[in-house]
């Protein structure tokens, strides 16, 4: 048996066909959005060949067409230790990429990229029924996935709003999360379809090959897109490494006529989990239901010293850097007040991610400051000995990225004539902010604006 057949690319067969039929192959593809269950389906194969393939070689199925694979491309010894993914791309890495012609990406990533052009093309082609959808409002609950007693927020948003805005602007802060620190991908619960920040230099985004291999362009698709009548769900994974799965389930549509576009925090209980995991014995859902049992178990007892340690350690964690953590702590005016300052930032930069620098010689912060391109700055925080690092935008955001900084409304949006930094829905919010917040901020950047273009003597 030749190398080239010693892969099991049976998970292939349904491509090579060219028939009508091949564009309702999503049908075959996981109906949820567990990781391990995409994953397992794609890398393993499960179903048999296509309705085509013929031909069998002790027990592997031909190639499809489609599909380049290198002529020493076979199968690598497993390892226990290590996911099987991340075996393989080590096993690979110097056959594939790196500027070789015939071969620029692996079986994998082209398998991943031909449903991912059918995906947009599905998507293009409802576009039309599902644009109504953008004048109506959505309420929506979020919830992390298998833990209880239940991590969860009811808000309201637009359908309007794009997945990349939904995440950096509303369900960041809503959840808790730190905005612009980790990666994240979107599921569609009905094909096992993935949106991301694809431009993303988060440390996590490493982790690709162990979470589906790439994803559609998170800027592109929209809300109503994914979601459209109540019931219909879709999957939020939060941290790359980590794996902070949630479920994200649409509980009701308003009318056209009693939309407003307002972003809203409704309802919710229970604190966010800390960032990286921080206090935990492990990682992701399981490890904060084993720390919240842990947790609470402690609280409830007679002695409450280990419920304070265990809160200290936790309150080391990026996103509660500022507060104490209480596993119980949640307010709708606090985290309506978190997006509302979201509302009134720039969009995250995704290829500025937030980035530790733990220098190895007594240097000042300085010394790791990258130079900025046009239209951004480097921010450098101290933090203990490392230094936190993120690129932020001083450019106006783009207009299908943005929402009302006042109320969150993606609608309709005009720019500020004064500072031409910020967009309003109307002018009903442009004189709330005015009064509120604006005022102050629009003068300076205008007397900024002034100053530069000034003759220089």
């Amino acid at each position: 048996m030749s190398a080239v057949n010693s892969l099991d690319y049976s998970r292939f067969d349904h491509l090579d066909s060219d028939s009508d039929s091949d564009e309702d192959s999503f049908q075959d593809h996981p109906k949820t959005a567990d990781i391990e269950q995409i994953m397992s389906k794609m890398l393993v194969g499960q179903g048999g060949p296509g309705p085509d393939s013929t031909s069998q070689t002790e027990g592997f199925y031909r190639i499809p067409s489609q599909i380049k694979i290198h002529p020493k491309d076979h199968s690598a010894p497993a390892w226990e230790h290590m996911p099987s993914s991340v075996f393989r791309m080590m096993h690979t890495q110097e056959l594939y990429g790196f500027g070789r012609p015939d071969y620029p990406e692996t079986p994998e990533r082209q398998f991943v990229h031909i449903l991912m052009k059918r995906k947009q093309k599905q998507l293009a082609a409802q576009l039309p029924s599902v644009e109504p959808l953008f004048k109506q409002d959505m309420l929506l609950d979020i919830q992390l996935e298998n833990v209880k007693p239940r991590v969860w927020r009811r808000f309201r948003v637009s359908g309007a709003i794009t997945l990349r805005t939904l995440q950096d602007k509303v369900i960041a802060p809503v959840m808790g999360w730190v905005r612009n620190y980790h990666g994240y991908q979107f599921f569609d619960r009905t094909d096992g379809a993935a949106w991301g920040p694809e431009d993303s230099n988060a440390i996590d985004m490493m982790h690709m090959a162990m979470n589906g291999f790439d994803f559609l362009d998170d800027r592109k698709t929209r809300l109503a897109e994914v979601l459209q009548k109540p019931g219909d769900e879709m999957g939020y994974m939060y941290d790359m490494g980590d794996h902070w799965m949630h479920d994200i389930r649409l509980v009701s549509l308003y009318p056209a006529e009693e939309s407003t576009g307002r972003c809203q925090v409704v309802d919710g209980a229970m604190a966010c989990p800390p960032e990286d995991s921080r206090g935990c014995s492990g990682m992701g859902n399981r490890a904060y239901q084993e720390f919240l049992d842990e947790v609470l178990a402690a609280k409830d007892s007679r002695c409450q010293r280990n419920y304070y340690k265990l809160c200290d350690e936790v309150s080391t964690a990026l996103n509660y850097d500022d507060k104490i953590y209480a596993p119980k702590a949640f307010s709708v005016e606090e985290t309506q007040a978190g997006i509302a300052a979201a509302f009134r930032s720039r969009a995250s930069v995704s290829h500025g991610s937030k980035q530790f620098n733990v220098p190895i010689a007594p240097f000042g912060p300085g010394a790791f400051a990258s130079k900025a391109e046009k239209g951004t700055k480097n921010t450098i925080n101290c933090t203990g000995h490392s230094f936190l690092q993120e690129t932020i935008s001083t450019r106006r955001d783009k207009g299908d990225n943005t929402l009302c900084a006042e109320c969150g409304n993606p609608n309709n949006l005009k720019l500020c004539s004064g500072c031409k930094k910020i967009r309003f829905c109307g002018t009903g919010c442009q004189k709330i902010a005015w009064k509120a917040w604006h005022r102050k901020e629009c003068l300076a950047t205008q007397a900024a604006r002034s100053k530069d273009a000034a003759p220089k003597p």
